[in-house]
């Protein structure tokens, strides 16, 4: 019996001290298993990260802005990308994922090494590997076997031109202006002013806020509709071209379409346009017949402020309806309305959200009131059976009104 318990404490004995022997954990294997955390644990802890590393389960997703550094075994490395300067070199694993802003410079079978080229500057020429990503803000401009030419186009001055490999993508806010032999250039159409003019290749893109203006078998001719464009200004175009944002049709007849800019119009500016055409944001129907309609601007209008509409128009949001009068309506504004703040509508027309019904006119119209901006212990006094808005509560009732204060 002795030499069993004597034999038994021996065995615990020895497999403690075996255990003391053991090698301890690693600071690597530690904060693997510390980093074992939610995909976003990483991605949200700074905006400019770069450089840090961090490991991850081999099953784990990698999350965006971070780059797969060593794939050994079921614990990955991965390394932070956001916030790197231009011209940032880093190794990855063969075939992971590059992330934008990024190009492959080297790529063999034991690593990729990758390049930061955001905010490149105009010009600036880089080789990468033949096939591989090119980026935005970057161009082709030359090919040789394994190896590409990219040319960076950010940043650049209205005219500046660039060469570039036919058939290649050609960025926004450029247009493709020549084409010969093996060569096509490419010139900025950013920072144009309005009514600047280019001459573009037959059928390429036109860029936004540029209008075709005239066109022959071997040139197009556009002009720019933005840069300092506004209220007043006119275009002719070619008919059926594409309308940009911020003009309208006004004529339609003869071998050009004229156009104007409703841009940085004011409250009651008219424009004459075709009937049918589209009423853009801000600006409402004001007359309409079968040869011509007349549009009005309502943008930062003030409180209260009355505007004639065609009957049965589409009534914008932050206006009611206030009048109707043969032939038209009037409508008024309730946006930046006061506590308080008083507006006469149509009976029985829509009471906008944060109003409250009032009273009756004479002529039996309307009277709303705005409910918004009150203080706790405010009062008004509505009609009976009204909609009491959030926030306010009935005090008090009698057959021709009721009483609420807010909160």
């Amino acid at each position: 019996m002795k030499k069993t318990i004597l034999k038994t404490i021996s065995v615990v004995l020895l497999a403690t001290f075996i255990g003391s022997c053991e090698k301890p954990e690693t600071n690597e294997n530690i904060e693997s298993i510390e980093n074992t955390k939610p995909i976003d644990a990483f991605d949200q802890k700074a905006p400019n990260c770069y450089g840090q590393t961090r490991y991850i389960n081999h099953n784990q997703t990698i999350p965006k802005g971070w780059v797969l550094i060593s794939s050994t075994g079921s614990t990955w490395k991965i390394k932070c990308t956001t916030g790197a300067p231009y011209g940032a070199e880093i190794d990855i694993v063969p075939k992971s994922v590059i992330p934008s802003g990024w190009v492959l410079i080297t790529d063999n079978d034991r690593y990729w090494e990758i390049k930061c080229v955001i905010k490149g500057r105009y010009k600036t020429k880089l080789n990468i590997v033949s096939n591989s990503v090119i980026p935005a803000d970057w161009v082709l401009t030359g090919t040789r076997p394994n190896v590409w030419e990219i040319t960076c186009v950010n940043k650049a001055l209205y005219k500046s031109q660039l060469e570039i490999i036919p058939n290649s993508t050609i960025p926004k806010d450029w247009v493709l202006t020549r084409t010969v032999g093996s060569i096509w250039k490419i010139t900025c159409t950013s920072g144009a002013s309005y009514s600047d003019k280019l001459d573009i290749i037959p059928n390429s893109t036109i860029p936004k806020d540029w209008v075709l203006i005239h066109t022959t078998g071997s040139s197009w001719k556009i002009k720019c509709a933005g840069g300092n464009s506004r209220y007043g200004h006119e275009l002719r175009i070619i008919p059926n071209s594409v309308i940009p944002a911020g003009w309208v049709l006004k004529r339609n007849v003869g071998s050009t379409w004229l156009i104007a800019c409703t841009k940085k119009a004011t409250i009651g500016k008219e424009l004459e346009i075709i009937p049918n055409s589209t009423i853009p944001k801000d600006w409402v129907l004001s007359s309409a017949n079968n040869s011509r309609w007349i549009i009005t601007c309502i943008t930062n209008a003030a409180f209260n402020a009355s505007v004639k509409v065609v009957r049965n128009s589409t009534i914008p949001k932050g206006w009611v309806l206030s009048k109707v009068i043969h032939g038209y309506w009037i409508i008024k504004c309730t946006n930046k309305a006061p506590f308080r703040g008083k507006v006469e509508i149509v009976a029985n027309s829509v009471i906008p959200y944060g109003w409250v019904f009032t009273g009756r006119t004479p002529m039996l119209n309307w009277y709303i009131v705005c409910a918004k901006g009150a203080k706790p212990g405010d009062l008004l006094t509505i009609m009976p059976n009204s909609v009491i808005p959030p926030g306010w509560k009935r005090i008090s009732a009698s057959p021709s009104s009721w009483l609420i204060r807010y909160k």
